[in-house]
């Protein structure tokens, strides 16, 4: 099977990979286990508002899974992503060049 991790700053982006791997996995004969992070569970993106202690570590928590993990699909116009590419391929984790859905890096 497949793991894919899901963290994102929008509730909306979020719900759509979700329709979007359960739509696939209809279709193909290998299973996909979708992990989220949890966008749906903040009022507003992660931009605009402070966080808590909590929240921080959690942040933290999803990059060390990100950049653990076997391919990694992101924004590089997030420095976020960047940083979990940076540290995935530093790692040699990825077992494919990480990929950007918005613009090269």
């Amino acid at each position: 099977g497949v793991s894919f991790f899901v963290a994102c700053d929008s509730p909306e982006t979020e719900a759509q990979v979700e329709r979007d791997i359960m739509g696939y996995t209809k279709i193909s004969s290998t299973p996909i286990l979708m992990y989220v992070e949890g966008a749906r569970e903040r009022k507003r993106g992660t931009h605009s508002r402070t966080h808590s202690h909590a929240e921080t570590l959690d942040i933290f928590a999803a990059i060390q899974r990100l950049s653990d993990a076997d391919i990694f699909v992101g924004k590089f116009s997030s420095g976020v992503s960047r940083l979990i590419a940076e540290l995935g391929c530093a790692r040699g984790r990825f077992k494919h060049k990480p990929v950007s859905v918005d613009r090269q890096w």
